[in-house]
């Protein structure tokens, strides 16, 4: 289902700097592309925080190889200094899972997990978790797309 994904997308990207609070909303534009004979999906994205424009970059492998690296990322606001390698947690046909890890100022490493998931060829989500060193995953950013054009033509 994933490889069947490319194309032009929109929708909704949310934001939490506090799981508990509300998120922050903003409208995200996004291509996603097919590569290396269908076995990865680029999804390059648009999306705005306070006015200021910010954007992104996924890469998903989607062949099932639990010794490489499952997924790259980097965006704009989040993840901009270099690129977050994830390994993988879960491949199936509809949804891909992935774990990385980031250094923070001081202390040990905290953990990023995003799943990209479509429940049908028009939606495709994309979830992403923050993870404290010793804590539980907290949601961070969802992503919610839905199909405008099977082309960059439209």
């Amino acid at each position: 289902m994933l490889a069947a994904t490319p194309g032009l997308w929109a929708g909704t990207k949310q934001l939490w700097f506090d799981p508990s609070a509300e998120p922050f909303t903003s409208e995200v534009r996004a291509v996603v592309n097919a590569g290396a004979d269908g076995q990865y999906l680029t999804i390059a994205y648009e999306w705005s925080h306070d006015g200021v424009a910010r954007d992104g970059v996924l890469s998903v492998r989607l062949r099932a190889d639990p010794a490489a690296v499952a997924m790259t990322w980097v965006d704009s606001f989040h993840q901009a200094s270099h690129w977050l390698l994830l390994a993988p947690t879960a491949v199936a046909p509809d949804r891909v899972a992935a774990l990385g890890h980031y250094p923070a100022p001081t202390g040990p490493d905290w953990g990023w997990s995003i799943e990209v998931a479509s429940d049908g060829e028009d939606a495709l989500h994309v979830t992403m978790h923050n993870i404290e060193p010793a804590g539980e995953p907290a949601l961070a950013v969802r992503l919610v797309l839905v199909r405008q054009g099977t082309t960059l033509d439209g």
